[in-house]
């Protein structure tokens, strides 16, 4: 019954066209094995704190930055709500960034008439869309990837969802992980229970 009322849900996103996740594409970072070029954004593995603040022109966010992470608010997708971060080692040197989103909170839906547990249901399988959209950009800049899993949280729940990885999520029976490895650095794309994270890590 559950399923039957989730595939409803996605035919009626068929028939009224509602993709909520437009906007312009996220541009994803660059190449990582160019010498001299930035690993994410502006910044390069190895630089200090204080290097790093200086090339981001996003705005901070004081309240999630502490001593080995240094916070700012972004969007992806020029939409979306997210914090943007590094992360940085004992030695005060960058080894990580990335992006990570309340998928849970965020409307991906937009104007819609679906109300109640229909829209929230609706709005994680548009959460699904939205990662597929990300790694495609990703594809388009890094190639096919490394990974790519849908880990089910057991075989019974992958059968109850017709093996569909939107119901799934929506039916929190899923989570969704694209993995690139690349020269100087593993870039790792993943939606969980409620969140989303982009991950770009020194190798």
């Amino acid at each position: 019954m559950f399923a039957k009322r989730l595939f409803a849900i996605a035919a009626f996103f068929c028939l009224s066209a509602i993709i909520g996740c437009g906007g312009q594409e996220e541009q994803a970072e660059q190449s990582t094995d160019t010498s001299g070029k930035p690993h994410f954004r502006e910044a390069r593995w190895g630089m200090v704190r204080e290097e790093v603040g200086s090339t981001e022109t996003a705005e901070a966010d004081p309240e999630n930055t502490d001593e080995i992470v240094l916070a700012f608010k972004d969007q992806l997708m020029d939409r979306f709500d997210c914090k943007l971060f590094y992360t940085f080692s004992d030695e005060d040197q960058l080894v990580a960034a990335g992006y990570e989103m309340d998928a849970a909170g965020t409307d991906f839906c937009g104007e819609t008439n679906l109300t109640g547990e229909d829209l929230e249901l609706a709005n994680k399988m548009k959460a699904v869309d939205f990662f597929n959209e990300m790694k495609k950009n990703l594809i388009t800049q890094y190639g096919q990837p490394s990974e790519d899993n849908k880990t089910w949280y057991s075989s019974s729940l992958e059968a109850q969802c017709d093996y569909d990885a939107k119901i799934g999520y929506a039916r929190d029976a899923v989570y969704l992980t694209t993995r690139w490895v690349l020269g100087e650095t593993i870039i790792s794309q993943e939606l969980t229970k409620g969140n989303f994270k982009l991950l770009f890590i020194k190798r």
